[in-house]
């Protein structure tokens, strides 16, 4: 659109910079938080797969006994992973949160922008009528001095 220039693109442009950075930081996070889901749901199999062996070393107490003993280091670890999951989540909702306030004043921006591209819009076809207007009443004005010309002709002529 010709001639249109918002007066807050610069503020807008910082804003969108803003929120891509807040989405940044929420995609970072995210991916963080699923690294500790994989290292969680490690900790969780390696218990299950010392829970299964000790099943079948029913008839082995030694070896029964040595997986015992290791049952008390997963439970740590797992429990560790658990917490470790959870702050990440919880870092990760927080970062979801700023991107969606950041989104936000994006957004109301962009409103703005285009209702102010409306009234420009809007400005431009009432300019553009009013001077098609006084084209159309000068023309008009003309056809009435012609035809007042002409009868004043035809008035003398008689």
């Amino acid at each position: 659109m010709k001639g249109f220039s918002f007066r807050l693109q610069r503020l807008l442009r910082v804003r969108e910079l803003e929120e891509q950075t807040a989405r940044e930081r929420w995609a970072l996070q995210e991916r963080e938080t699923q690294a500790a889901r994989t290292q969680a749901e490690a900790a969780r199999q390696a218990k299950r797969d010392v829970w299964q062996e000790l099943r079948s070393k029913a008839d082995r107490p030694l070896q029964r006994l040595a997986l015992e003993q290791t049952l008390p280091g997963l439970d740590q670890r797992l429990q560790s992973c658990r917490e470790r999951l959870d702050a990440a989540q919880q870092r990760a909702e927080s970062e979801r949160r700023a991107w969606v306030q950041e989104r936000a004043r994006v957004q109301s921006l962009e409103r703005l922008k285009e209702r102010d591209a409306m009234q420009f819009r809007v400005d431009a076809l009432q300019r553009e009528n009013a001077i098609l207007d006084e084209v159309a009443s000068g023309r008009e004005a003309r056809k009435a001095a012609a035809d007042s010309a002409d009868e004043n002709q035809r008035g003398d002529e008689q």
